[in-house]
């Protein structure tokens, strides 16, 4: 999936795109599906490095691609897909609907907007604090707890109203 996920965006961008913007949406992806649906889309090991987003599976899956000549990356260490490659991507309309959302909220957003967003996100807040050079787990499922404890607040707000 994680294959499917960078071609898509980079074939939908229709532009060149740098490596920390196609793992930043990546992660967007998989944590909003963990928030919503308790699983991720892809397999990725999702750690904290330098401040952002790391998966060695995405780094894997994306030098895999630029070797098979499926991708290709331009002097300034853009990403494209190549104009031989053209692949039509099929998700399930759920999953493609909440893929373009995060698509069309960040896609166009500068780079610091994104990685200020993303570090904002309770997986990423919750290893704020520790080594800013060490790979450090981080757990998705701390979104889905959030909006636990938001429709715990909003469902005891409303039993309050009765």
């Amino acid at each position: 999936m994680m294959e499917r996920l960078i071609i898509y965006f980079l074939f939908k961008s229709g532009r060149c795109m740098s490596d920390i913007r196609l793992l930043a949406l990546i992660y967007l992806v998989d944590m909003y599906r963990v928030k919503w649906k308790m699983n991720q889309v892809t397999n990725a090991e999702w750690k904290r490095f330098l401040g952002v987003p790391h998966s060695e599976q995405f780094y894997d899956v994306l030098h895999q691609l630029e070797r098979e000549g499926r991708i290709e990356k331009s002097e300034d260490e853009y990403f494209k897909v190549s104009e031989a490659v053209f692949v039509p991507i099929f998700f399930p309309l759920e999953l493609r609907l909440m893929i373009d959302n995060v698509f069309e909220a960040w896609n166009d957003q500068p780079i610091l907007s994104l990685l200020d967003y993303v570090s904002s996100t309770a997986p990423m807040r919750a290893v704020e604090g520790t080594p800013y050079d060490k790979h450090i787990d981080v757990d998705l499922m701390l979104e889905r707890a959030q909006l636990n404890e938001w429709l715990d607040l909003r469902d005891g707000e409303n039993k309050n109203d009765e």
